[in-house]
């Protein structure tokens, strides 16, 4: 998809202002839950704490696994949670999702592949779901897109989204189930120095890390979190949370997670899996 130019979002005064949710597992089901949690109640918790601290930013990210079971009646919840904000969304596939579905709700949400242009940054959305397999692969076409898509914009500032993480976390059991191409990802990105930073899901926790001069940015779920640096499945007793980012027109971001505190949840912490 060609890149649209939205220039007047930014200005050299003020940043493009973004809010990323993931990882929201959502069900059919209004009483749905996982692990435990009820993971309708625990998005609306964290979409409040967005409403109090962040109420109008220019777009939202949703940055995969929105629905755990696929079903259209989760992703409709999904879009009909956003309404409270009056900005563009972007939702992309995870493990969990069904592409099908994510679009057929999502219309002109749907960012499997798509660039979007704003003042002088360009927002690059990619899926790296693969049907049926817990593991993340960018495809070769869409890395070719990636490359010329890049190539066409040298002159912005460049943030990537997708939702598997392209290096290692710490985690032994995540590791394994990351994007298994990230060496030819890697590979077209280095070739571009606009490259400012990755910003992806899967994970359930907060990662932010500098790899060849790009900021590698994982975000809180908004639902269970994973227990960070754990060799198998493990849970952390942290609330649910989302990532704000400032993109400012030189090429600066600054960005932080805030966590729902104020939501009462329980979870199964010695569960091995879901």
């Amino acid at each position: 998809m060609v890149a649209k130019n939205r220039e007047n979002v930014l200005s050299a005064e003020r940043p493009l202002r973004i809010v990323q949710l993931t990882d929201s597992h959502l069900r059919r089901d209004r009483a749905g839950k996982l692990l435990g949690m009820n993971t309708r109640d625990s998005l609306a918790a964290v979409l409040s704490s967005v409403q109090t601290n962040h109420p109008r930013p220019d777009l939202i990210i949703a940055s995969g696994d929105i629905a755990q079971d696929g079903s259209p009646a989760a992703y409709q919840y999904f879009a009909d949670s956003l309404h409270a904000f009056d900005c563009p969304a972007y939702w992309f596939a995870g493990n969990h999702d069904s592409a099908a579905n994510l679009q057929a709700v999502a219309g002109e949400a749907s960012a499997l592949r798509r660039a979007e242009v704003f003042g002088s940054w360009l927002l690059i959305f990619m899926n790296s779901a693969v049907s049926g397999q817990v593991h993340g692969v960018i495809g070769a076409d869409d890395l070719r897109w990636l490359n010329q898509t890049l190539s066409r914009h040298s002159d912005k500032h460049v943030l990537i989204s997708f939702h598997h993480h392209p290096v290692d976390i710490g985690s032994v059991w995540l590791d394994k189930i990351g994007l298994k191409n990230r060496y030819q990802l890697w590979h077209e990105i280095r070739q571009f120095t606009q490259v400012k930073a990755i910003l992806i899901g899967h994970v359930h926790q907060l990662f932010d890390q500098v790899v060849d001069g790009v900021r590698v940015l994982a975000t809180p779920s908004t639902c269970i979190q994973f227990l960070p640096n754990s060799k198998e499945f493990a849970i952390d007793s942290q609330a649910p949370g989302y990532r704000w980012l400032n993109l400012y027109d030189d090429g600066r971001i600054e960005t932080d997670v805030i966590r729902a505190t104020d939501f009462s949840f329980e979870v199964d912490m010695d569960s091995d899996g879901y």
